[in-house]
């Protein structure tokens, strides 16, 4: 894929388990202070979220993950409690970077399957 920042060396040393190969672009992750279940000091605690990465399984047996895709990782089980005005804006400037990363990896995402799909090897 192209941009893709693994190391397929070995890949192409071991040859028998292509289900087993990836291409990734990493993304960017930002951080926001949370309380949740993972939280033991009683004080919010930064936890990365939504952040992002491109990825592509180019011999899954599942033709949607053969074409490059972004995974996006979100947070499970952690809420945002007690926001007063300061800090409720505080979130939605964090958030808002976080939309603003997710909008540059939907650009990337097109660019890079644009590419993938006219190589010619892929349209072979």
């Amino acid at each position: 894929m192209p941009g893709c920042t693994v190391d397929h060396e070995a890949d192409s040393n071991t040859p028998t388990h292509p289900h087993d190969i990836y291409c990734n672009i990493p993304g960017t992750a930002g951080e926001l202070p949370l309380h949740g279940p993972l939280c033991d000091t009683g004080r919010p605690e930064e936890f990365r979220f939504l952040s992002w990465q491109i990825e592509s399984r180019p011999f899954s047996a599942r033709p949607a993950e053969r074409l490059p895709f972004v995974a996006i990782e979100a947070i499970d089980d952690h809420c945002i409690d007690y926001l007063e005005p300061d800090t409720l804006e505080m979130v939605i400037r964090r958030l808002q970077k976080r939309v603003d990363s997710l909008r540059e990896a939907h650009a990337q995402l097109v660019n890079v399957r644009t590419v993938y799909l006219n190589t010619p090897e892929v349209a072979a």
